[in-house]
C-alpha cells in the first residue's frame, strides 16, 4: 500500500512504483525478510533521493525533534505504514521520560504533527474508515526509520544532553 501511495503522489508514475518495490525487494532479500515492509519502502526511497536533510532536522524545535525521534522508533517497532495519533502520543511520553523532558500536551503535538507534514518530513491524514471514530493517521514514508533515529539520537544528545 505505501507503494502506491508514493506512486500517486508522484503523479500516478507507475514506473516509479515499481522501480521503488523492486528496490524495497531487494533490501527485504538482504536481510532474508519473508516479505516487503513499509521500513524497505522507506529505504528504497532513500536510495532514490532523500527528501529530509540534516539542516531541516537540525532547525526543528527540541520537541518536534523527540516527537520525530518517537515515530522513528514506533516505525522500526512495527510492520505497519501508519501510526494513529494515540500511539505517537504514547511513544513521545517515552521518549520524553528518556531525555528528562516534560511532555506536551495532545494540542501541542497535533501542531507539531501539522508542522512536520507541512515541511514534508511525514504524512498526517484523518482516518477514513476501518478505524473507530476519526483520528490522525501519521506516515513515515520518505527516510528509513533507523537513518531518522540515528541523526535524531545525535541532535538530541547534544542539545539535552542526556541519553
Amino acid at each position: 500500500m505505501l507503494v502506491s501511495e508514493l506512486g500517486e503522489e508522484e503523479g500516478g508514475n507507475a514506473r516509479y512504483a515499481i522501480d521503488l518495490l523492486w528496490r524495497a525487494g531487494k533490501y527485504a532479500d538482504t536481510e532474508k525478510s519473508g516479505e516487503v515492509a513499509p521500513e524497505h519502502v522507506r529505504k528504497a526511497v532513500g536510495s532514490v533521493y532523500s527528501t529530509v536533510r540534516r539542516d531541516e532536522i537540525a532547525a526543528l524545535a527540541p520537541h518536534e525533534k523527540l516527537l520525530l525521534l518517537a515515530l522513528a522508533r514506533r516505525f522500526q517497532q512495527t510492520a505497519t505504514a501508519h501510526l494513529s495519533m494515540g500511539d505517537a502520543e504514547e511513544s513521545y511520553r517515552i521518549v520524553c521520560e528518556e531525555f528528562d523532558e516534560e511532555p506536551r500536551g495532545h494540542t501541542q503535538l497535533w501542531k507539531y504533527v501539522k508542522r512536520l507534514s507541512n515541511l514534508g518530513v511525514i504524512n498526517a491524514t484523518i482516518s477514513t474508515s476501518g478505524v473507530r471514530g476519526k483520528t490522525t493517521l501519521i506516515g513515515l514514508p520518505r527516510v528509513p526509520a533507523s537513518d531518522l533515529e540515528n541523526e535524531l539520537t545525535g541532535f538530541l544528545t547534544s542539545e539535552v544532553g542526556r541519553i
